[in-house]
């Protein structure tokens, strides 16, 4: 109780940073729960084959895309719904009688739905996945990976 109560505090007194940290830690963990079911379901062994490199696409991923959640959730959308963080707090029964709260809403999920989501973070996905696939010693310029990655991303829009 205490070292929650203390991590309550941590996170209110450094929000971006726990925010960024959550969201690394959601994608990485995500990502090993999915390879973990996969490996068992074939009958393998979690520390046998483990694909340490996918998952550090998803460790880069979720902090890159941490970052562009504080921006986006916090910063702009605070910015162009200032209706959301007052309705956001009210109750039900509140929400079912504001109006302006609710248009807000649903201006919030067109935005996430048809803006971020196919220009924000499906592309940023793709071009950390292919950075962090590419490894070291490629001779590809960051121009050439932003390509790569933007045809991949277009090629598999629809399945996105």
């Amino acid at each position: 109780l205490i070292a929650m109560a203390f991590l309550l505090k941590l996170a209110r007194k450094h929000p971006f940073a726990t925010n960024v940290v959550l969201a690394t830690g959601k994608a990485s963990l995500a990502d090993a729960l999915v390879q973990g079911a996969e490996i068992y379901s074939n009958g393998g062994k979690v520390s046998d084959d483990m694909d340490w490199r996918r998952n550090a696409v998803f460790c880069c991923f979720g902090s890159a895309h941490g970052v562009l959640q504080w921006a986006l959730y916090v910063r702009l959308f605070g910015y162009l719904f200032p209706n959301s963080v007052r309705f956001a707090n009210l109750s039900w029964s509140e929400k079912l009688r504001d109006r302006a709260g609710q248009a807000d809403l649903a201006k919030q999920i067109a935005a996430d739905n048809f803006g971020h989501n196919p220009f924000l973070y499906f592309p940023l996905f793709y071009v950390v996945r292919e950075v962090v696939q590419s490894g070291s010693g490629s001779d590809q310029t960051y121009a050439d990976l932003l390509h790569t990655s933007m045809r991949k991303y277009w090629d598999n829009c629809v399945d996105d």
